[in-house]
Formats: C-alpha cells, structure tokens, sequence
C-alpha cells in the first residue's frame, strides 16, 4: 500500500521504509561503501603476506620435527608440500576476509567487486574466454621462443613449475595432486577476486580502463615468476583483466583463468611443458 504521506504512514510502514533504507545504505546504517585503491592493494597484502607467513612457518615446524625424529631435510625434502599447504591457507585466509568485507560493507558491495553475472550474453562470453584464451597463448610463446632464440635455456621455469619439478623428483605424488587442485581450481577464484575484483576495480575509479589493467596485470606478474617470465604473466594478467572489463564479472575471468590453469598444469605435471 502507498503511503500519501508521513501523517498517513501506520509504525508498520515506517518500519518498512527504514528496513529498505537500510538496507540500500548498507550494514552499516551509512551510505553504501565505495571501494578504493588503498582497499584494493589491502586485498592483495592479505593474499600475499599471508601466503609468505604460512610458507616459513611450515618450513620452520618442518625443521623441527625432522630435528625430533632424526630426519635431516625434512624440510627441503617436504618443499613441495609446504608451498601447497602455504598457498591454500593463505586462500582460505583470502576467502575468510572477503566475506568479512561483505559481510561489513552491506549487500551493495559485491557489485563492486564483479561478483555478479556477465553484462554480456553467455555465448558472447564464452567466444571472448575462448579467444582470449588463444590470443594469451599464442603472444606468450611468441615471447618465449623469441627468447630462447635470442638466449638458449635462459627461459626459467615459473614458481608453480619448479613445485610441479620438485614434487615429480622427490615422487611426492600427494604434493603433485594437492598443487594441481590448487593450481586449477582454488588459485583462480581467490586471484581473480584480489586481482581484478578488488585492484583493478578500485584503479578503474582512477584510471582509464587500459590503465587498470595494465596496472593490476603488473602486480599479478610481478608475484608469478623471475624478470625473465614477466612478460609472459603480464600479458596472461592483461587478458584477464580485458574480459573483466569487458563483462564486468569477475565469475568471466575466473573461468578463463581456470581454463588457463587446468590446461597448464596437466601439461607441466605430465612433463609436457
């Protein structure tokens, strides 16, 4: 029923109109929260920092029950394990502050964040993953045989190749498995999320949409491997962030980065890469 006016509106109305009010504002009674940069890089310290932290503590309690049980290495010779243990807690610590965010900055905050559908049709997303897809591909192994061209055996193997390496040497094979899982379905979601949900939306509120991308692809590249393979993460970085901005969805780019992934990682864990 339409209220005419405040006189008119029954306690039942008013509390209709507050609960609506509130909710529009957000959790937090205020106007809705607008994300920014210093958030957006906050997003990636928490991903980062938290992964770095929980490698040296389970290299550090790897050390100390080798010392107890009279098994020197322990550490060194479990590497492989310890980085994928490091990589999914520090996604779950991630997940747990994203949802805090949420939970803390009201129902209008995951929008902002492209946790929504595509603005594009389903077919015209999937022929933008799939091009893209090709498109990273191709322009990265144009980059990496130019290279070896120029250097023979200069091109370096990137982190989660030298976890696939070691695993494969010491027969870790529950190491292989849980870095595979992890390489191709935990990594995607939890990055795509910091990358381009948290920092290339805050920089787009600065910066032109290139400039976004470029940005947010430099940092993603920047924690993937040496100087040599950056370029080759950036231009994975960038074709990530081209479909999020094309779709404003960060569910789009986390479907081309597991692509990405699951392909990759089959690849480099059966030897072929």
């Amino acid at each position: 029923m339409q209220v005419e006016s405040v006189a008119q509106a029954t306690p039942s109305d008013m509390r209709v109109t507050q609960g609506e009010e509130r909710r529009r504002r957000g959790a937090s009674g205020d106007m809705p929260y607008q994300l920014t940069v210093r958030r957006g890089f906050g997003a990636f310290a928490v991903l980062f920092v938290s992964q770095f932290v929980f490698a040296i503590v389970l290299s550090v309690m790897a050390q100390f029950i080798g010392a107890a049980f009279g098994v020197p290495g322990l550490a060194e010779q479990n590497r492989p394990l310890v980085l994928a243990l490091a990589l999914g807690l520090s996604s779950l610590v991630t997940y747990l502050w994203v949802r805090a965010d949420i939970t803390r900055f009201g129902p209008a905050f995951p929008a902002q964040i492209g946790l929504r559908p595509s603005r594009m049709t389903l077919e015209q997303t999937a022929l933008l993953i799939v091009g893209v897809f090709f498109l990273t591909r191709v322009l990265g192994g144009l980059y990496a045989g130019a290279l070896e061209e120029l250097i023979p055996g200069s091109l370096p193997r990137g982190g989660a190749e030298q976890v696939f390496d070691q695993a494969a040497a010491t027969g870790a094979s529950v190491a292989t498995v849980l870095m595979f899982l992890l390489a191709a379905f935990v990594a995607p979601v939890v990055e795509e999320v910091v990358f381009r949900g948290y920092l290339q939306s805050a920089l787009r509120r600065q910066l032109p949409a290139w400039g976004a991308i470029s940005v947010a692809a430099l940092v993603f590249a920047a924690i993937h491997g040496s100087l040599m393979l950056l370029p080759v993460y950036f231009i994975i970085g960038a074709g990530l962030g081209y479909v999020y901005d094309r779709t404003s969805s960060v569910y789009a780019a986390i479907a081309l980065h597991m692509l990405n992934n699951v392909i990759f990682s089959i690849l480099v864990a059966a030897g072929w890469a």
